[in-house]
């Protein structure tokens, strides 16, 4: 081990008196030696520094980057729960336009039963009036006799000129033949 050294007015350094057992102090160096262990203590001396300078570099850099990963961690954890919040919109829509679909399916199939309806009710009245015009043919089915009586004292032009048999209008002069 070294000895301690203090400094002079003059900038030599000298011994603080301890000495070493088979060690040497500044005053048993040369002055080109006594030269180069000052510089390394100059050396040394602008290490620490430069080390505690790049410490509190390296610590405030550290700081500004924790901060930063804080502030990212938070966008994130902002990020995160809007994405959730977007799925569940999503999903809601999804769940909406499948609804939507399923009733245009279901009006699809009310509307294609409505122009099957329509037509069977349209062709059956066409029957009917193909019917009513041949005459009441055979297949029309058994009628009613209605006999109309009206009072002597009722006019030609008062007696009703049609009745209502089976829900059909039958004028006298037309009235359906009978099958026997």
């Amino acid at each position: 081990m070294m000895a301690m050294f203090s400094r002079q007015e003059n900038g030599s350094a000298v011994s603080s008196g301890r000495k070493h057992a088979g060690g040497c102090t500044l005053r048993d160096l040369c002055v080109e030696d006594k030269q180069k262990v000052a510089n390394m203590v100059m050396e040394l001396a602008r290490t620490t520094k430069e080390r505690d300078e790049y410490k509190q570099q390296a610590d405030s850099a550290e700081e500004m980057y924790q901060r930063r990963i804080s502030k990212l961690k938070s966008q994130n954890g902002e990020l995160v729960e809007e994405i959730v919040k977007i799925r569940k919109k999503i999903r809601q829509a999804v769940e909406v336009a499948r609804a939507f679909q399923e009733r245009g399916q279901q009006l699809e199939e009310e509307l294609s039963e409505a122009k099957t309806l329509a037509t069977k009710l349209t062709q059956e009245r066409d029957q009917r009036g193909r019917m009513l015009r041949d005459g009441w043919q055979q297949t029309s089915p058994p009628r009613r006799q209605v006999t109309v009586v009206a009072p002597a004292w009722v006019s030609s032009v008062d007696r009703p000129q049609s009745l209502l048999v089976d829900d059909r209008v039958v004028r006298p002069e037309s009235r359906p033949r009978q099958t026997s």
